[in-house]
């Protein structure tokens, strides 16, 4: 049982309440990042999405309020790998960690990541939590102390937990096959336009998951027959004609990060490019 005082307390309630309405990710990640800032004071953070594409987990849309577009491109493309918390991304439930509790000052200090990225911006301890739904990895938050600020307490971590298990939940209501936003968004402009059906845009967002058709009329309870249907007339109206043509289109507006080390990268037949909103690379599909 984590020891706040009322004014934590009061801050932590509120903050469960307003992400169990908010149904905008994008809007969801920036507000938890504003509200942890107060709730559990930090130098630098970062939270980002994850869906998986060919078996590998890919990072996405990273949210930061107080990071570089290069700093963040430089994690992604140098360092996710390297990480002495990446270990926390092989698990298939929750996991809420503080990274002084798995490695000594000596290992930190001699690593890559502390000398060439955390150094330079000054940030020493690191607090995070990873969002799983059925054993699905969603998404991650970190944050960052200098060695002068101090080490994250035991009652933040408390607090990181409780914030964890509700957004679990919340993603899991809300993307209970993966989190797709820019895919739904793309499909929901298109109805919009009188083009594709809501039955369409859910096969649609199935697919992109990696959902074979006979999975996908598992789901719904509908037959293989139908879904079929659904997918020719899913391809016409975005004028494609297969599943690549789709990821292509869906992965190339969802802002992938540059999760894959370049020989990966080869690996799914594409090349690196940075988009105009967070200018990190990501992997053509």
């Amino acid at each position: 049982m984590i020891t706040l005082d009322n004014s934590q307390w009061n801050q932590l309630d509120e903050m469960i309440l307003n992400l169990h309405i908010q149904k905008d990710v994008t809007a969801l990640q920036t507000q938890i990042l504003e509200q942890l800032a107060v709730l559990i004071p930090h130098r630098r953070s970062f939270f980002d999405l994850c869906t998986t594409q060919n078996g590998q987990r890919v990072f996405f849309a990273p949210v930061s309020l107080n990071m570089s577009e290069e700093e963040l491109a430089d994690y992604y493309k140098n360092y996710q790998y390297s990480d002495y918390v990446a270990w926390s991304f092989s698990n298939h439930s929750s996991t809420i960690y503080r990274d002084s509790d798995m490695i000594g000052r000596s290992l930190r200090e001699n690593s890559d990541i502390y000398k060439q990225w955390m150094k330079p911006m000054d940030i020493y301890y690191s607090l995070g939590c990873t969002i799983f739904s059925s054993k699905q990895l969603l998404g991650s938050i970190t944050l960052f102390r200098s060695e002068q600020e101090g080490d994250f307490t035991d009652s933040e971590l408390g607090m990181l937990e409780v914030i964890t298990r509700h957004l679990s939940a919340h993603f899991t209501f809300l993307w209970p096959y993966g989190i797709f936003p820019s895919l739904t968004a793309h499909f929901a402009n298109a109805a919009e336009k009188g083009g594709l059906s809501a039955r369409e845009s859910e096969i649609g967002e199935l697919i992109a998951a990696g959902h074979s058709n006979s999975e996908i009329s598992q789901i719904l309870f509908i037959s293989e027959n139908t879904v079929k249907k659904h997918v020719n007339s899913l391809y016409r109206k975005l004028g494609i004609t297969s599943r690549t043509q789709l990821l292509r289109m869906v992965y190339e507006k969802m802002s992938i990060a540059a999760a894959l080390p370049e020989e990966q990268a080869e690996k799914y037949g594409g090349h690196r490019k940075f988009t105009k909103k967070s200018a990190l690379p990501i992997d053509e599909c």
